[in-house]
């Protein structure tokens, strides 16, 4: 009787121990990240933001605010969702396309293979390896693109109910990634990638960034809009068709103009194999060529209530994804690939400066078609 009793407690203790982790993964779930604005205090943010003014001492002692007339832009202060005077409830976030190896490593600590066609939420970690990618689609139509050799944390994810956008914290541990993100007016909401060395916030625009995780080199490139980099504890904007290299150490934003794109528009239309060259491009030291194709996808629906998911089901007829079907850096301007099954595809080709930013995308359409092609992408 007594090692049952023992073994009983030993039980009792684990499955306490278990809940206490739950709860606490819920409850950081449950936050919501304010990136603080010029002028900001405790006062004008509980006024703007919070459910009652007489929040802002709650506020300032959670978020250990010592000079509360001086709070640095860019710094982030945690309000938990019952905080807020509308609702922002944690959503999760799609998988539209996933090719070669791609493993995701849940919030509960569970590592497993990341299929196409399924959802992620916040604390997930997504890994992809060689010639590999992920695609993935928010709330609010935003699309993320991870490629090959990259890690990317999924650290907050939910959505405004008032304007139906996202507000997601993002950090991208190592590799590279691509962005579209939805316009958004509604200052409350924010989509920001971490690095290690440089934070990108923005409100509606197409950019890249990428992250070396041996030298903590962050590198922004703009390709539509603007976007908000906060590094060395400075905050600049870079415009369309500019970026960026961020240094540890070096005190200040590199901040470049992007190579313009190739010329690519005699290439043929028609291709019976995949051997392409162009004409170099003054400055580019090598390029990136990616060859997407659009794909048919299921999605998923996903019905919520007060933050919890009630029903999910497989929706037909599905949906047209353009996905990454093969990338490559090459030293000259001329490409000889892979075979690929005949289809239609999209050519991607931008120069790489020697600070490693990558340049405009030229971009061609072509069909390929060879009698000896007999697979299908599915």
């Amino acid at each position: 009787m007594a090692l049952w009793h023992i073994l009983t407690k030993a039980l009792l203790l684990s499955v306490l121990m278990l809940l206490q982790a739950v709860m606490a993964l819920s409850a950081h779930a449950q936050e919501w990240i304010y990136t603080v604005r010029p002028g900001d205090n405790p006062w004008s943010i509980s006024d703007n933001y919070l459910i009652d003014m007489s929040y802002w001492p709650k506020l300032q002692e959670r978020n250990g605010i010592s000079k509360p007339n001086q709070i640095p832009p860019g710094t982030r202060l945690n309000i938990p969702i019952e905080w807020l005077k509308k609702q922002i409830r944690p959503i999760t976030v799609r998988v539209l396309d996933a090719r070669g190896k791609v493993e995701v490593t849940l919030a509960n600590g569970r590592t497993t293979p990341l299929d196409a066609e399924t959802t992620l939420q916040a604390g997930d970690s997504i890994r992809t390896g060689p010639q590999s990618s992920v695609l993935l689609k928010f709330y609010d139509a935003s699309e993320l693109l991870l490629q090959s050799n990259s890690t990317l944390l999924l650290k907050t994810v939910s959505v405004d109910e008032s304007s139906n956008l996202v507000d997601a914290q993002l950090n991208l541990q190592s590799g590279r990634l691509e962005t579209k993100v939805t316009h958004r007016d509604d200052p409350r909401v924010r989509y920001e990638i971490r690095t290690p060395s440089a934070v990108a916030a923005v409100r509606g625009t197409e950019f890249r960034m990428a992250a070396d995780s041996l030298t903590q080199t962050a590198y922004t490139e703009v390709t539509n809009g603007a976007v908000g980099v906060n590094a060395h504890g400075r905050i600049s904007t870079l415009p369309e068709k500019f970026g960026s290299v961020s240094k540890p150490g070096a005190g200040r934003l590199d901040v470049v103009a992007l190579l313009p794109p190739p010329d690519i528009s005699a290439l043929p239309e028609n291709a019976s194999d995949l051997r392409f060259s162009w004409q170099a491009i003054p400055g580019a030291k090598a390029y990136r060529i990616q060859i997407m194709a659009y794909q048919h996808k299921r999605f998923e629906l996903l019905v919520f209530n007060n933050g919890r998911l009630i029903h999910s089901e497989k929706v037909g007829g599905g949906e047209q994804v353009l996905a990454l079907i093969y990338e490559e850096v090459l030293q000259s301007p001329e490409f000889s690939g892979p075979k690929l099954p005949n289809d239609n595809y999209l050519l991607r080709v931008r120069g790489i400066d020697d600070q490693g930013l990558e340049g405009l995308n030229g971009e061609h359409r072509f069909t390929l078609f060879s009698s000896s092609n007999v697979a299908y992408l599915q």
